[in-house]
């Protein structure tokens, strides 16, 4: 490995090591690329100290690491070690296009903050740095992928922060980074932001329930160990080769739960374990095996696989009895799902690599999030509202109703089915006379409540909306489309 590490940052040679040792196992060829962005950043960052008081270059070594653990491509790991350069020190675009190219170039543009614009304070700064990574994602995803990976090292070495830092940057990943990483399927980011943001936030709550669900893990890991190779036998007598895995949920979501009155006793998916094979065909062979060896509790059951999320996840989830008297679930899924269902978008670098990027980003327009980002901009454009709104529309908590057709929209809480319609097609929202809810004739402005199944019926000729559906639409969208139709 031929790289030039200043005698003082040993550590940083260290992180480089294990950067290029994991990135050699996937895509060896670029090595020598990856080295001239450590030394370039090395360079810009040398003298510079993080809290801890370690060198700087230790943070966008780390980003890269956790790129590189996601199969991330060579320039998203470039532009992870070069992602605080134009931000924090004197480099200049020019250079890292010419060393780099345009790609990496626009990839540290997207996670650079604006710094070159007076704010009238501190919360206008924020939302406009919020609003330039949300529109910089639209143009490609891994901008995003990176400032979450960004995020996600600042959260583990938070406890270098004074303590009011600790609570504002937690509660700002949970309310913001965690969400982002959920709507875009990442779930093993998702439930770390989470986890980590809730310990800084609630620490005795944490550490009540870290406490609770350690002893679950050192009472019945050998009961869970029993069942996991009761079903293994059972499909491999049904001719299914597979790996089950024990896993125990995450405390911020333990804690959701326990918000909803449930005890924590009876927290149906507290215990898992998951069922991977190879084929969609095998996940309903494994899922009649573990019907066959334990009963089923039928109102827990989900099939997320013909019915996915609109993160794209994908699984069969089904509530059995044990023998020790606690509810267990069990998640059968091929391993294709699962390594979505842990990474999201970014599981296609493993996936299909080679051509990752584009497929990542054609995914991402697939996707809700996507489309309800794009109709935000639309109907915020030229305000300063749109990084507030996205918050409140989008990353707030959501219900998710159908279409008759069994189609799930996700929807923000308290939307009626005004908003349904127009974000079923604006025609469809502005020609609406009349709405069925699960079936039944229902008022338009009555709000949507989760799993309702929505009928929007139309006047052919007409334009219906009025200036009063402006007090009862709640999305951004719907009222620009009413105040376009109402001529307002």
């Amino acid at each position: 490995m031929n790289c030039n590490v200043n005698s003082y940052d040993i550590v940083g040679a260290e992180l480089l090591k294990q950067l290029i040792d994991k990135t050699n196992s996937y895509m060896p060829i670029d090595e020598e690329r990856i080295i001239k962005a450590y030394n370039y950043a090395n360079g810009y960052h040398f003298g510079q100290k993080r809290n801890s008081g370690e060198p700087f270059i230790t943070h966008p070594l780390n980003v890269a690491l956790i790129l590189a653990q996601m199969h991330a491509d060579s320039n998203t790991i470039c532009a992870a070690l070069l992602h605080d350069v134009l931000e924090d020190t004197s480099a200049l675009e020019e250079e890292i296009l010419k060393l780099f190219g345009q790609t990496v170039l626009t990839l540290v543009q997207g996670v650079t903050k604006i710094d070159n614009i007076s704010f009238t304070s501190k919360e206008e700064e924020k939302a406009a740095n919020e609003e330039k990574l949300l529109k910089s994602c639209l143009v490609d995803i891994r901008i995003l992928i990176i400032k979450l990976a960004d995020r996600l090292h600042n959260m583990r070495t938070l406890n270098y922060k004074n303590s009011f830092k600790q609570k504002e940057k937690a509660l700002e990943t949970l309310e913001i980074y965690s969400r982002i990483a959920g709507k875009i399927g990442a779930y093993r980011i998702m439930k770390e932001l989470q986890d980590l943001s809730f310990k800084y936030l609630k620490p005795s709550e944490y550490n009540d329930i870290y406490q609770k669900r350690e002893f679950l893990k050192e009472t019945h890991f050998n009961d869970l160990d029993a069942m996991k190779i009761t079903v293994q036998n059972k499909l491999f007598n049904l001719g299914v080769d597979s790996q089950l895995r024990i896993k125990f949920k995450d405390i911020f979501g333990i804690h959701l739960k326990l918000a909803k009155g449930i005890e924590f006793d009876e927290i149906h998916d507290i215990m898992v374990i998951n069922v991977l094979v190879k084929k969609i065909e095998e996940c309903y062979k494994a899922l009649m095996a573990v019907h066959m060896c334990y009963k089923p509790e039928n109102k827990y059951f989900k099939d997320f696989i013909f019915n996915p999320k609109t993160n794209m996840y994908q699984s069969i989830h089904t509530t059995v009895n044990s023998s020790f008297g606690h509810l267990i679930q069990f998640q059968p899924k091929t391993f294709d799902m699962a390594t979505i269902a842990s990474y999201g978008l970014s599981a296609y670098w493993i996936l299909e690599p080679g051509k990752a990027s584009q497929i990542m980003q054609d995914k991402f327009q697939s996707l809700q999030f996507y489309e309800e980002l794009l109709k935000l901009r639309e109907a915020n454009d030229g305000t300063k509202d749109f990084a507030s709104k996205v918050k409140d529309e989008l990353l707030a908590n959501n219900i998710y109703v159908k279409t008759p057709n069994g189609y799930i929209v996700e929807l923000p809480v308290d939307a009626t089915a005004i908003d349904f319609a127009f974000k079923i097609h604006s025609d469809i929202g502005a020609k609406m006379d009349r709405v069925l809810i699960n079936g039944i004739e229902a008022n338009k402005f009555e709000r949507l409540q989760n799993d309702d199944r929505v009928t929007v019926i139309v006047e052919d000729d007409n334009t219906t909306c009025s200036e009063e559906w402006l007090s009862y639409a709640q999305t951004s969208y719907a009222r620009k489309k009413i105040k376009q139709y109402i001529g307002k």
